[in-house]
């Protein structure tokens, strides 16, 4: 197949490998010199628009955030998804202690805080411990930006400073004392945790953005950090302009770490979701997240290439133990058993809702450490004869009517609406199960058990619920461990500690990682498998669909785009 653009690429490859024979060994490159080439080698992205590119402040839920947070700011480690290992980026290596609670990370000397500035590349000073001391300071500072998840308050102090109601004592004396990271020297970092046991997936947490290290000088006295004006970059990108429509990426020339071919990267924030299939199919835009719907038109552009990722989202049903007959492992296990996943993931693409992945295990594959072992599938006969081995026969012995409750939400009472009617028609119940609607906070409540349940209140708990999660780092401990431990876990179910919450502390306390991921997978067997005790029902993965061209590889299959990963091919 013949690559559009490969008559001005194949020049550029030569030019490109000559001014990189020159370039080398020289320290301080600009852009005004790698401006002598000619057009450079550019990868052109649709998101949607940001309007924040503080570390700090980034939500999980910020996906296009995240994306270019990935490429501006080095991180101590850094996920690579395509291998399912966190790998070293700021840091060379690191040591642990023999109670696994004190990380000392050697850094490199050759990362710097770069600026773009009157078209040429500025190297400010290397990155250096203290600008991640600094920024983990920051991130536990009430007075400051405040992270969007507690994933900081790992490290040791940080909660106690976050939590101080008398901030007027806070000055840097105090977080020095309190918070438990230092800069040992230049390139020393050390971080103590706050656990009573060792953390093998802190070093998954090291790759999100609000560990990762900023210039202190830049940022303290200015309001608005980061602007055009301010921007100081430590990532593989350099921000070379950036208004309402566009931004534009040049790649950094210091950059010591691998990296493809790409020079630069037009990220289009008025591409909208409509126009995304004649970019691609015209051979105008690289690569873009897509719809559903826009997959069978993209499948006959013969240039265009279709990738389906797992999403960070996981929708289940979850039940309050207190509540007969859900204090019934058997029962549980046969409501799910009894529902077609694949039956509903067809039924909300025919809705017109975005696509989602059968999960019959809580865990999605790509996050690190993810168990290997599927859960229990649809089975409608073994699900009646378990529901008659729990002595509920055809729903006999049922309360006169089991509520499940969501969220009101079009895609939550969807899914509601079609779990309840398999329940209803697979196990014989005629209309027992029914849907309703709550606020969604309430429902959070309920779940967490954070409702007054005191014998005044009129106040009670869902028996029976519909909600979603979503994982704040990419690793199995933030799933199943984080959502379902006995102790630690979101999900107050009523589930009585046993073996499998054995199995989950040793996951995250282990740092073999294929013994991880074998503790995680006899985890999931333990709450997911045929014997499964089933706290919750794992549904649906949310589907993330990547279009983009044939000649662009390289992209990743979790997590957010990796533009220095990239190569576009020039054959």
């Amino acid at each position: 197949m013949t690559y559009k653009r490969s008559a001005v690429l194949k020049r550029l490859f030569w030019i490109g490998l000559l001014s990189t024979l020159l370039w080398y060994g020289q320290p301080t490159p600009t852009l005004k010199t790698l401006a002598q080439n000619n057009t450079p080698i550019t990868a052109r992205v649709a998101i949607h628009s940001i309007n924040n590119l503080d570390p700090t402040t980034l939500s999980r839920f910020d996906i296009n955030g995240r994306d270019v947070v990935e490429n501006l700011f080095v991180g101590l480690t850094r996920l690579d998804a395509k291998q399912g290992q966190i790998v070293p980026a700021l840091a060379n290596d690191w040591e642990i202690s023999s109670d696994g609670l004190t990380w000392t990370f050697n850094l490199r000397n050759d990362i710097y805080w770069m600026q773009y500035q009157d078209g040429e590349v500025k190297p400010l000073r290397p990155v250096i411990a203290d600008d991640v001391v600094f920024a983990i300071q920051r991130a536990c500072d009430p007075r400051r930006p405040s992270p969007k998840t507690t994933n900081i308050y790992i490290v040791e102090g940080c909660r106690d400073v976050a939590n101080l109601l008398d901030t007027w004592r806070i000055d840097d004396a105090l977080l020095n004392e309190l918070i438990g990271v230092k800069a040992l020297d230049e390139t020393t970092l050390q971080i103590q945790l706050s656990l009573a046991t060792p953390a093998s997936y802190f070093l998954t947490m090291t790759t999100l953005p609000e560990f990762r290290p900023l210039p202190r000088e830049l940022v303290i006295g200015s309001g608005s950090w980061p602007t055009i004006a301010t921007l100081a970059t430590s990532g593989a990108w350099l921000v070379e302009s950036w208004n309402e429509s566009q931004m534009v990426l040049s790649h950094n020339p210091n950059w010591p770490l691998q990296r493809g071919n790409i020079e630069r990267v037009e990220v289009l924030f008025t591409v909208n979701s409509d126009q995304v299939p004649l970019r691609l199919s015209s051979g105008t835009l690289d690569i873009a997240r897509i719809r559903h719907q826009d997959t069978s038109a993209l499948t006959l552009a013969l240039d265009t290439v279709i990738e389906e990722h797992e999403g960070g989202t996981l929708y289940l049903i979850g039940f309050s133990f207190e509540y007969p007959p859900f204090d019934n492992a058997l029962v549980r296990q046969a409501l799910a058993q009894a529902v077609n996943r694949q039956g509903l993931v067809d039924y909300l693409i025919q809705q017109g809702f975005d696509p989602f992945q059968v999960a019959t295990r809580f865990t999605p594959s790509s996050v690190i450490a993810a168990p290997t072992t599927e859960g229990a599938t649809f089975n409608p006969s073994v699900a009646q004869q378990l529901l008659a081995t729990a002595g509920y026969a055809q729903c006999q012995k049922f309360p006169n009517s089991l509520t499940l409750v969501v969220h009101n939400d079009a895609l939550e009472i969807a899914i509601g609406s079609y779990v309840v009617a398999q329940w209803n028609q697979n196990l014989g119940c005629s209309s027992i199960f029914q849907v309703a609607t709550a606020p969604r906070q309430a429902i959070i409540d309920s779940a967490h058990g954070t409702v007054d349940r005191s014998e005044d209140s009129n106040t009670g708990r869902f028996a029976l619920w519909l909600l979603s999660w979503t994982a704040d780092y990419p690793d199995a401990n933030a799933w199943t461990n984080d959502a379902l431990h006995c102790q630690f876990g979101f999900f107050r179910t009523g589930r009585i500690c046993d073996q499998v919450d054995s199995l989950l502390d040793q996951g995250a306390s282990t740092f073999n990682l294929a013994e991880r991921a074998t503790l995680y997978t006899q985890a999931e067997a333990g709450l997911f498998g045929a014997n499964g005790t089933f706290p919750v029902i794992p549904l649906l993965q949310r589907q993330s669909l990547i279009g983009h061209q044939r000649w662009l590889t390289g992209v990743a299959p979790y997590g957010p785009f990796q533009f220095d990963q990239w190569t576009i091919s020039t054959n």
